[in-house]
């Protein structure tokens, strides 16, 4: 399997000359493409370190991009195309680094083999569903798959490596082009789906497509079992991946999630919604005592799982725990400000 720094090493520009600190410098491959006069200056720079990992500057136009062995972003593989990678190499070596995610990540892939009885029959997964991480060991060509596959890669590591993720070639709501993220209970026992477009769906059609669940069914019930001091509760699923949290599934805690919650002996740490018309969650908090976090991610990163992408995991935690407070008048302070980054 081809490395990305080969491919990168093989496709620096042929007048390439070394620089300060191991970089190597040409014309910049970016300008022209972002609006710019073309580079003549050899102001592009690219540096690949003894791990691999390979960093972009232009200081023409200012673009930057990085590989740092955790995906493939889209400013990056934006770079591999304006050096004339072909774009089969660019989809094959993405396909690699999701598939090298989706083995290496935290994701518990296999379910409990309790008995425990339970009145909940849930949804099946849709018809003709196969694990993502199967399907590219086996070499599965289709558009719609990659399409799916390359948006899984646009939301980051975090959320690469801690799930099993399926995909469908049919179903309700275009199924063929949505990310499945199974759900299971705290025994690890099947629970039911959400079904994520991916991308922007066409008017009209859901951006989620989720299927029946339990009452007052918490998404990774299993973050409230780890003997951990502070719980993380987010309102989507995806964020709730990237920092192991729980998601809401909704802008409003049930009285049984609110139960579940207290009785985990855990802290609570609510981190609400970006919109300023559900603030539900916040309200709640209050009432319950908990912790509310507004964090103060750069400009751009609206939820947890976009913060994991410019920090990292362990960064985006720490900020959400030094964040948190319980006064309600800092709280109303703060909360005036959601939907202004």
């Amino acid at each position: 399997m081809t490395s990305v720094s080969e491919v990168i090493q093989t496709w620096l520009p042929a007048n390439n000359k070394a620089a300060n600190k191991g970089w190597r410098a040409a014309n910049a491959v970016c300008c022209h493409h972002r609006g710019h006069n073309p580079d003549t200056r050899h102001r592009g720079n690219w540096l690949i370190d003894a791990q691999g990992y390979v960093s972009y500057t232009c200081y023409n136009c200012a673009f930057r991009t990085r590989y740092t062995g955790d995906g493939i972003t889209d400013s990056f593989a934006a770079l591999m195309s304006w050096m004339g990678v072909p774009q089969e190499t660019v989809n094959q070596l993405r396909l690699d680094e999701l598939k090298k995610s989706l083995e290496n990540g935290d994701c518990e892939i296999t379910t409990n083999s309790n008995t425990e009885s339970h009145l909940f029959s849930p949804d099946p997964l849709p018809a003709g569903s196969r694990p993502i991480l199967e399907l590219i060991t086996q070499g599965f060509e289709n558009p719609d798959f990659r399409m799916v596959c390359d948006y899984l890669q646009t939301r980051g590591s975090a959320v690469m490596g801690n799930w099993d993720y399926h995909w469908a070639p049919a179903g309700k709501w275009i199924m063929k082009n949505r990310l499945i993220i199974p759900f299971r209970d705290h025994h690890g026992r099947h629970a039911g789906y959400c079904a994520r477009y991916a991308g922007t769906p066409p008017r009209g059609i859901p951006r989620y497509s989720n299927s029946a669940l339990p009452p007052d069914y918490l998404f990774n019930t299993k973050a409230l079992y780890r003997g951990r001091r502070w719980v993380v509760v987010v309102e989507g699923v995806l964020d709730a991946i990237a920092i192991d949290g729980v998601a809401v599934l909704s802008h409003q805690l049930s009285r049984g999630q609110i139960e579940q919650l207290n009785r985990s002996g855990c802290e609570v740490i609510v981190i609400p919604d970006q919109e300023q018309q559900n603030q539900d969650l916040i309200d709640q908090a209050l009432q319950q005592g908990w912790y509310v976090s507004f964090p103060e991610w750069g400009f751009g990163c609206k939820d947890a799982a976009d913060a994991t992408k410019l920090y990292g995991e362990l960064y985006t935690l720490q900020s959400i725990i030094t964040a948190r407070t319980q006064d309600e008048l800092d709280i109303n302070v703060l909360r005036q400000t959601i939907g202004e980054k």
